[in-house]
């Protein structure tokens, strides 16, 4: 890349605080969505070798919102993962 960056991370949608279960996981359901989208153009995207793409789980103070969020990203698989949210 032009940034000369070897570890991407994908978009998410950082949840607010205070957030509801439902709008938690309404965030948590889109930045799922945009994982699967950027695992797709990563693919298609000539990276160099030692390049990687990371998921963020997200899911806000959410236990089983975080569980459903780390489950999705390990099934799409990437190179690493990230803990979202927290901060």
């Amino acid at each position: 890349t032009l940034l000369g960056a070897n570890i991407r991370m994908v978009l998410d949608e950082c949840t607010p605080f205070p957030a509801t279960h439902e709008q938690a996981e309404t965030s948590m359901q889109l930045s799922m969505r945009w994982a699967e989208r950027s695992k797709k153009a990563f693919a298609e995207y000539d990276a160099g070798e030692g390049d990687a793409l990371f998921g963020i789980v997200q899911g806000g103070v959410y236990e089983d919102l975080r569980h459903q969020s780390a489950e999705a990203l390990q099934q799409i698989g990437f190179d690493g993962y990230a803990v979202g949210g927290l901060a």
